[in-house]
């Protein structure tokens, strides 16, 4: 059979043999993992990737309202540090 690499940590791996070489665990985070076909596998990557990329832009989105909203007050003390006081 196919000979595959099998990783132990993060620095080591050890020669492994498939089982089932029609299904692959995916690691979906917290140390849990789910089975998957081969065909399901990529379907599910293309998906979390998809769901990346939104968060990315709704949070992009979110930091530049913040930055739009702190540039008003920040206006408006540089207006008042310019103006000679009032005597």
């Amino acid at each position: 059979g196919t000979t595959v690499l099998v990783p132990l940590n993060n620095s080591l791996c050890v020669p492994g043999h498939p089982s089932d070489v029609e299904n692959v665990f995916i690691d979906v985070g917290a140390g849990y993992y789910v089975k998957k076909s081969r065909v399901q596998a990529p379907k599910y990557h293309e998906t979390k990737v998809e769901c990346i990329r939104t968060n990315l832009y709704t949070l992009q989105e979110a930091i530049q309202k913040m930055q739009e909203n702190m540039s008003y007050p920040i206006h408006v003390m540089d207006q008042s540090q310019a103006q000679p006081p009032n005597v």
